[in-house]
């Protein structure tokens, strides 16, 4: 059991109230836009320096912030032109980000700075890319930007001499208004990223989740997502959530439920129990992993809507379902087994 360390998400305007209500062992900071620029920033390096003299901060197993590279000032999730400004708040925020890990003693191995590399294109557009045979030169593009972005954020953070830690998470299929991700859906992108670049991954289990059930639907059933019907020319195989985690080798993850056929953005970040995510099955590979790879899991569950007031109580609730799929795990005798064979010296 103690391989699982549940936690929850909070931004620089609620962290107190969820800290104090939900107690979690691990964290991860939300940076919404508006705390990346002038008086934003001043606030949210003053919410740090607060959050890290915090009772329950101070016992922390795990942070993270997450920068929102690729959203744009309005809230929508879209890579777009301005974010190439986003360096300026980017090294600000590493900053005050590092200044809180340190004050918690948490190595970088225990602190991770995650930014998703969006793209994400009108369906329109992906379709025609796809029936001109270009979709794949676009991703190719794309692919290498995100490269690039990376890997300058990396070096960035090494000339300034802040060790922490860089997550790329992998993307929904399905973006805002009818938006699609072309890179980062499958584990192939991310592995291939993290292994050159010597940077690590997030794994949302509700972005693997909206994919696996696009897949599980009959050909002739599902709705046009260009670029995983590209995808599915290649390999008819559904995606296994095993051997996705194990591609990924996430150092922590987003938890959140989802709803089949994941083909809106209304059926994922759901709260645990209320979806078709299959808990058993997903807890008892994340188990296996976690024993094969001698790691905990820092499992964050962020939902929609859960920075809300009535959202923390769903976030609650998560939490509550979350640990009885786990106790279910143990009593299906599989969990237990790996616990009984970790405490042999």
């Amino acid at each position: 059991m103690e391989r699982f360390v549940v936690g929850h998400n909070a931004d620089p305007s609620n962290w107190r109230e969820r800290l104090e209500l939900l107690a979690p062992r691990c964290l991860e900071i939300f940076i919404p836009p508006r705390y990346c620029e002038g008086n934003g920033l001043l606030e949210l390096h003053s919410a740090f320096e607060q959050m890290a003299r915090h009772p329950v901060a101070k016992a922390l197993e795990f942070a993270s912030c997450h920068f929102p590279w690729g959203e744009s000032a309005n809230g929508y999730s879209r890579y777009n032109l301005i974010d190439d400004q986003y360096f300026f708040p980017f090294l600000e925020i590493a900053r005050a980000f590092r200044a809180f890990c340190r004050e918690l003693k948490l190595p970088p191995g225990r602190s991770a700075l995650n930014f998703h590399n969006l793209y994400e294109l009108p369906r329109a557009v992906l379709e025609k890319l796809k029936r001109e045979r270009k979709l794949a030169e676009m991703r190719e593009a794309l692919l290498a930007h995100a490269y690039a972005q990376t890997q300058t954020a990396k070096r960035v953070l090494e000339i300034l001499d802040l060790p922490i830690t860089l997550a790329n998470e992998n993307n929904p299929p399905l973006g805002d208004g009818d938006r699609m991700s072309i890179v980062d859906v499958l584990a192939e992108d991310l592995a291939r990223r993290a292994t050159a670049l010597d940077t690590c991954t997030c794994m949302d289990l509700s972005h693997f989740f909206m994919t696996k059930f696009y897949y599980g639907l009959k050909p002739h059933d599902r709705p046009s997502f260009p670029y995983l019907e590209m995808e599915s020319e290649k390999s008819q195989d559904i995606p296994d959530f095993e051997v996705f985690l194990e591609k990924m080798s996430p150092l922590y993850f987003h938890v959140s439920d989802t709803r089949a056929p994941g083909t809106s953005r209304e059926f994922e970040g759901l709260p645990v129990g209320t979806g078709d995510t299959p808990w058993i099955d997903a807890l008892t590979a994340l188990g296996r992993y976690a024993s094969h790879s001698d790691t905990k899991l820092f499992l964050i569950i962020e939902i929609k809507g859960g920075h809300t007031a009535d959202g923390i109580k769903r976030c609650s609730s998560s939490e509550r379902e979350l640990r009885g799929f786990i106790e279910d795990c143990f009593t299906s005798g599989f969990l237990k087994a790996i616990s009984k064979k970790e405490s042999v010296p």
